[in-house]
């Protein structure tokens, strides 16, 4: 059985913020690299109005498409924003499975992005910052107090690796996901969302 520790003193602290802004901002950054690539394919695809290209493309999207429909079967809370889905979990009305909603929210919105649909960084930034984080409380064994702490700190790390603002970040958490003020919430939450724009800036200046 894994051994459950509470997130306590200054060095947990440390070290969860620490790793949660890693991973999650780290692949909240990877999924706004790889939209950013997929758009240079998207516009180059595009800038040939040919018709066999046309009916090529029809018949890909087509197929794509299925892909999506697949993967929001296998994992129903990726699909929309992601924020209401954050939001549910941290109230306990949603029980998100960490890895099947990460990989879903990564391959849809690389799919969607590919075939021209209209999609925000925003939403699945956090959603991917807090499934993810959640998988990593779950792989450290943590309580469940402290797996809501990991998706807050996950969710501002998202925000702040999609754009690189970690105050925009906190301010999200503070008021859109959990509404009140905690001096741990902030802690954990803002050097999190400081070590993801860290990740974002390196890549992206």
């Amino acid at each position: 059985m894994k051994k459950k520790f509470k997130i306590g003193s200054s060095m947990s602290l440390f070290l969860a913020s620490l790793s949660i802004g890693v991973f999650s901002g780290g692949l909240a950054v990877f999924y706004r690299f790889l939209l950013s690539k997929l758009e240079v394919v998207r516009n180059a695809v595009y800038s040939n109005n040919s018709f066999p290209r046309a009916i090529l493309i029809i018949a890909v999207s087509f197929v794509l498409g299925i892909v999506v429909s697949k993967l929001l079967k296998w994992a129903p809370l990726s699909g929309g924003s992601g924020i209401p889905q954050v939001q549910g979990e941290l109230i306990g009305a949603f029980n998100q499975n960490s890895f099947r909603v990460t990989v879903s929210k990564i391959v849809g919105g690389a799919i969607a992005s590919l075939v021209g649909l209209s999609l925000g960084r925003e939403g699945p930034s956090i959603q991917l910052g807090a499934s993810s984080a959640k998988w990593l409380s779950e792989k450290f064994g943590k309580s469940k107090t402290d797996e809501k702490l990991y998706l807050t700190a996950g969710a501002a790390a998202g925000l702040s690796a999609a754009f690189s603002a970690p105050i925009s970040g906190l301010v999200f958490i503070l008021e859109e996901l959990h509404k009140s003020f905690s001096k741990k919430v902030v802690a954990i939450s803002f050097a999190a969302a400081v070590v993801a724009d860290v990740i974002a800036v390196g890549i992206f200046k």
